[in-house]
């Protein structure tokens, strides 16, 4: 489609829609995420500074409570947003049932105030 004014975008599902109704694919295909070598937490950060990665064949410290970190795992997607690295990883969930998510930067959460009312 060549830049038509009359076009419209449905950005909740990434499709855009030309004049003749014909359905388009905003979003490249599809292809296989590139997977980093197994990277220690500290390397992932170093390699992937502010940023949401999606990391598979994690090896967890114990593997009955993953509270306690891992050792090593291999990335296999990054971005800027929550949502890229996983559109990224997802041709890899039927091969990875476990796929985890986290920010390699210092997450900043506003300070809430209490509330004291009287009854």
């Amino acid at each position: 489609m060549s830049g038509s004014a009359a076009a419209k975008v449905d950005t909740a599902r990434g499709v855009r829609i030309d004049t003749t109704m014909q359905a388009v694919q905003t979003e490249p295909p599809t292809t296989a995420p590139l997977i980093s070598e197994p990277l220690s937490w500290a390397r992932i950060c170093e390699r992937y500074p502010d940023q949401w990665v999606a990391i598979i064949e994690i090896d967890w410290v114990d593997a009955d409570n993953h509270s306690y970190g891992f050792r090593t795992a291999r990335v296999a997607g990054a971005g800027q947003t929550r949502r890229e690295p996983l559109l990224q990883a997802r041709p890899l969930r039927s091969r990875y049932p476990e796929i985890g998510h986290y920010f390699t930067g210092s997450l900043i959460v506003p300070l809430v105030r209490p509330f004291v009312g009287s009854c």
